[in-house]
């Protein structure tokens, strides 16, 4: 989307549909986010493919992962290969015709709250 800013926070989401990439992309990009995509697990994901991280995910902060899209064992693979990385699993939900992503579970990685402290 826009080119990133100081300061900034780059978010991944992953889903296979278009319309809900797009849509959610629209929620959570502002003049401090940007966002980029992924349409999930498939023949040319690196993770399945064997590589032990997923580069699109390593230069983002978090990554929003559609829960009804997302098969467990993909997801632990996730978890594991990423394990300092802010992972949120979010329901897909319409709101006056749009697509929203509703937050269903959400791991942090460990020591965030308390350097945000600092």
């Amino acid at each position: 989307m826009g080119a990133p800013v100081a300061h900034g926070r780059e978010v991944l989401i992953v889903s296979p549909s278009e319309v809900r990439r797009n849509d959610w992309a629209a929620v959570v990009t502002d003049d401090r986010t940007t966002v980029k995509t992924c349409p999930g697990p498939s023949e040319q994901c690196v993770l399945l493919r064997g590589l032990e991280t997923c580069p699109l995910l390593a230069s983002c902060d978090a990554a929003l992962y559609d829960f009804d899209a997302t098969p467990p064992t993909f997801l632990a693979t996730v978890l594991r290969a990423h394990r300092d990385a802010e992972i949120v699993l979010v329901r897909d939900r319409m709101v006056r015709g749009h697509h929203r992503p509703s937050v269903v579970l959400r791991r942090r990685p460990r020591g965030t709250a308390f350097e945000a402290m600092l």
